[in-house]
C-alpha cells in the first residue's frame, strides 16, 4: 500500500509542474462566451454544478477501485473545463483520461481471467489528487469572476 505523504507529495509536484498553465484562461472564456457576462456567469454556475458531484465521483472510485467510473469522471472534467478555458483542470484530466484507460482494460482483463483487480498506480493517486486541488483553486476562482461578471 503506498504511503498518503508519498502520494501528497509527488500531487505536490504534479501540481508544481502545472504552472505554466492557467487556473481560467479568462481570454479564452471570453471568446467562447463572446464577452457575454450573463452567458458567461450561466456556463460557470453550470460547470461548478457539474464539476462538483463529478469530484466527489471520482475520488470515490478511484478509492474503490471502480476504473469505469474513474474514467467516465476524468472523462467529464476534461470535456467540461475545456468549455472554460481551465487549463489546469483540463490537462491534468486528458492526462488521467489516457491512464485510466489502461486502468479499465486492466480491470476488465482481470475480472475475466478471474484474477485480482489491478491496484491504483502512485502516480495516477498522486495526479487525482493534484486534479482535486487544481479543482477547488478554480472554483474559487470562478466565484470571483462569476461575481465581477
Amino acid at each position: 500500500m503506498m504511503a498518503a505523504e508519498d502520494v501528497r507529495a509527488s500531487a505536490d509536484e504534479i501540481y508544481a509542474e502545472l504552472a505554466d498553465k492557467k487556473v481560467v484562461n479568462v481570454g479564452v472564456m471570453s471568446a467562447l462566451f463572446g464577452g457575454n457576462s450573463k452567458l458567461t456567469r450561466d456556463a460557470l454556475a453550470m460547470f461548478v454544478q457539474v464539476a462538483q458531484p463529478t469530484a466527489a465521483k471520482m475520488t470515490s472510485a478511484l478509492a474503490a477501485g471502480n476504473f469505469d467510473e474513474f474514467h467516465r469522471s476524468v472523462h467529464q472534467l476534461k470535456g467540461s473545463a475545456g468549455y472554460i478555458g481551465a487549463e489546469r483542470v483540463q490537462a491534468l484530466a486528458l492526462t488521467l483520461q489516457t491512464e485510466s484507460a489502461e486502468l479499465k482494460k486492466a480491470a476488465a482483463a482481470a475480472r475475466e481471467g478471474g484474477a485480482e483487480p489491478p491496484v491504483t498506480p502512485h502516480g495516477v493517486a498522486a495526479r487525482a489528487q493534484a486534479l482535486l486541488r487544481c479543482l477547488n483553486e478554480l472554483f474559487a476562482e470562478l466565484e470571483v469572476i462569476q461575481a465581477a461578471a
